[in-house]
């Protein structure tokens, strides 16, 4: 009986297991790529260096009779935005060190330095228009900017030549231009595209330099000054007459002219080669 009972009990466990196993196992759920979708949901990373500002320091130094004022402005791509003022003093001390030292002390509420800063924020504020510090009387008194007393007119000149000078393109433009003299040679300088300056010289067969050879003595053709500096006063003449080459007057067909003094040289050959140089721009 009792083996009966083991028996049945076997093909029981046996029909349990059978059904255990041919249950489908779950599938399992997909895995994400958690690493791609991190990188997909960063924002793009932009170009700092293309997009960061071109900034520029620039520091023009002007003699005075109080010493050497140092005008230092900065350009953010080439719009002035931000102004410091100083002055080197004859000891070669510094006013603005000295006034935050306390060595310089005019009296009044504020230092010199501090009054200096009020007007440096003004003038940025108001984009570097000079026209805004208005000027109540001769010595340079301003009642444009609050707490400021001491004479800041003499400093408005000195900041225009610093931003006049920081926006001036020179150029030097050389035209060759061939004579049966040899090559001549054209040197003018621009300065924002107004000629400024000029210099002649002539390369001769043997390659030699007319100008040089003159200066050292070695081309000689007499008289009291010498073909370079002959060639220096119609040069210097035609640049204070800002190049209007008519005002170089020829008194006959050889090319003299009597307009310039001390040229005894002929000029005349050489005003077209200018003009065309002129040209050239």
């Amino acid at each position: 009986m009792l083996k009966g009972k083991l028996l049945i009990a076997l093909a029981s466990a046996v029909l349990f297991l059978g059904a255990c196993s041919n249950e489908a196992p779950k599938p399992e759920e997909p895995q994400t790529n958690q690493s791609t979708e991190s990188e997909n949901t960063e924002k793009p990373q932009t170009n700092q260096s293309a997009e960061s500002e071109n900034t520029e320091v620039k520091e023009t130094k002007i003699e005075s009779e109080d010493g050497t004022n140092v005008i230092e402005i900065v350009y953010s791509n080439g719009t002035p935005v931000d102004l410091n003022i100083d002055l080197i003093q004859a000891d070669g001390s510094s006013k603005r060190e000295a006034s935050e030292a306390g060595t310089y002390d005019m009296g009044g509420e504020l230092a010199w330095h501090e009054q200096m800063d009020l007007l440096e924020d003004f003038i940025v504020a108001n984009n570097f228009d000079l026209g805004k510090v208005t000027l109540t009387d001769e010595d340079g008194h301003t009642d444009a900017v609050t707490g400021v007393s001491i004479k800041v007119g003499s400093y408005l000149p000195l900041i225009e030549q610093a931003l006049s000078e920081n926006n001036e393109s020179t150029e030097v433009k050389e035209t060759k231009i061939e004579t049966e003299n040899g090559t001549n040679v054209i040197e003018i300088t621009y300065s924002n595209g107004t000629p400024v300056d000029l210099n002649i010289d002539l390369i001769q067969a043997d390659g030699s330099s007319k100008r040089e050879a003159s200066e050292a003595g070695t081309y000689d053709m007499g008289g009291e000054l010498a073909w370079h500096e002959q060639m220096d006063l119609l040069e210097d003449f035609i640049v204070a007459n800002n190049f209007d080459l008519g005002k170089v007057t020829l008194t006959d067909e050889d090319g003299h002219t009597d307009a310039v003094t001390g040229v005894s040289i002929k000029v005349g050959s050489y005003l077209p080669l200018i003009e065309q140089a002129l040209e050239n721009k």
